[in-house]
């Protein structure tokens, strides 16, 4: 994280020689909160077709918070170096301007992801238009979707058909202090484990469910039938008993 261009430009001099694409992302500095903490927005989007283009976002996902109150990172404080004697400005604590997981969970002050509704319910009591943003967010989506279509038509006609597959995208989405929406992230391989986290995984489950009845993928038989328990200590001593009870049997009747 950078405070201008000139600071990204100077920390990655070493490597542009090797890699000289960059991806220059604008910082949102007036996010919306709640409970004083910065959030985005984890959705869930399932594209089961690309011509005809069928997009698909789920009902359910989660926000994730940062794991410490938001303070905004125009007004960076200075401290003073002890080696130079001079006043440079603090680095931007990324506990505060992070929202992701895998960031924030060894911070002491995590904050597990919230269900959609406690967002709603936020922006219902800053006299938000729910419907309208989330109208906005869908808008977002659609948009992304359609920047991609033609290249991803072309390699769909290149690899396969462009109507018969299915893939799930996570969109991570940022909400402003004016309730404006933000894209700030497309994965392609978004995490569906849940990270441990029940809710998330309660989520996901849900997701892969309800993409599995989508594009008609319904269990095989096999599937059905009881789930293989592999025997404890106890079951494995009976079952050494009984073969050696069917031995003695076995001995007597030849005797």
């Amino acid at each position: 994280m950078a405070h201008h261009l000139k600071q990204v430009q100077k920390d990655n001099k070493n490597y542009t020689a090797i890699s000289p694409m960059r991806v220059v992302c604008k910082y949102i500095s007036n996010p919306f909160l709640i409970c004083e903490h910065k959030f985005d927005l984890r959705l869930m989007v399932v594209i089961t077709s690309f011509d005809p283009l069928r997009i698909y976002l789920h009902s359910q996902g989660i926000a994730r918070f940062a794991a410490l109150k938001y303070t905004d990172s125009t007004k960076t404080k200075m401290k003073l170096d002890p080696i130079t004697q001079q006043y440079v400005k603090e680095p931007l604590d990324v506990n505060v301007h992070l929202t992701n997981v895998a960031v924030n969970e060894t911070c002491r002050h995590f904050k597990k992801p919230e269900p959609l509704n406690i967002v709603n319910e936020a922006l219902e009591n800053d006299n938000g238009d729910v419907k309208k943003i989330w109208s906005n967010i869908i808008d977002v989506i659609c948009k992304s979707v359609l920047s991609i279509q033609e290249g991803m038509m072309h390699n769909r006609d290149v690899n396969g058909s462009n109507s018969n597959f299915h893939e799930i995208f996570g969109y991570d989405v940022l909400i402003d202090s004016f309730h404006r929406p933000w894209l700030m992230e497309i994965n392609r391989r978004p995490n569906l484990n849940g990270s441990g986290i029940d809710l998330w995984q309660n989520v996901n489950t849900k997701v892969y469910a309800d993409t599995f009845n989508l594009v008609g993928i319904m269990p095989s038989p096999q599937s059905q039938r009881k789930a293989y328990v592999p025997p404890s200590d106890d079951d494995r001593y009976l079952q050494h008993l009984n073969r050696g009870n069917r031995h003695l049997l076995q001995s007597e009747k030849q005797s």
